[in-house]
């Protein structure tokens, strides 16, 4: 499917002009409840993939980020046990376009939405309060291939420009579990 459901809530947001992608995914799932009452879910062999991504926005108006694929495979997720893993979480040929304005601002601090502290604060006390066991979180491999950096100085003059290009990313065993390690 596309994207066209899910980019009205984006642009609410976060100043966005469009999202283009196509959307994939699978699984297996199984819920239930058991005998104590309590909501069990299950979920095997997540598959998810966005292919031909393309976000546009900020100001001015621009494609800023692009990617050829992202895959996330593998995945497992156990409730109420809260863990999630996934065996792979590949992206294929991101672009992302980054600038500083006139102002000495960055283009992607526009994506930060404004927050008021103290409603802001009042959340993470409740939260605070409402703590629970931490989901535990693992991914065994991930992948960045074919990255590209567009840099580019509006605040210097003249302006300036660098563009990184080939870039590879490889991270494996990453989790939420201090025992395990991030090679």
């Amino acid at each position: 499917s596309d994207m066209a459901i899910i980019t009205p809530y984006l642009k609410a947001l976060i100043p966005l002009e469009a999202v283009n992608a196509k959307l994939s995914s699978r699984l297996q799932y199984h819920a239930f409840m058991d005998s104590k009452g309590v909501f069990n879910l299950a979920i095997d062999e997540l598959e998810i993939e966005l292919d031909k991504v393309a976000v546009s926005g900020l100001s001015p108006a621009t494609e800023f980020f692009s990617l050829k694929q992202l895959a996330l495979k593998g995945g497992a997720l156990r409730y109420p046990q809260q863990s999630v893993q996934f065996t792979s979480l590949r992206f294929e040929e991101p672009k992302l376009s980054v600038w500083r304005n006139s102002d000495g601002s960055l283009n992607l601090n526009e994506l930060i939405p404004a927050t008021d502290n103290t409603t802001a604060a009042e959340a993470t006390v409740e939260t605070e309060n409402k703590a629970s066991k931490p989901w535990q979180f693992g991914l065994t491999e991930l992948a960045l291939a074919k990255g590209r950096l567009n840099w580019s100085d509006q605040s210097i003059k003249p302006a300036a420009s660098i563009d990184l290009n080939g870039l590879e990313v490889k991270a494996t065993n990453i989790s939420r579990n201090p025992s395990q390690c991030c090679r």
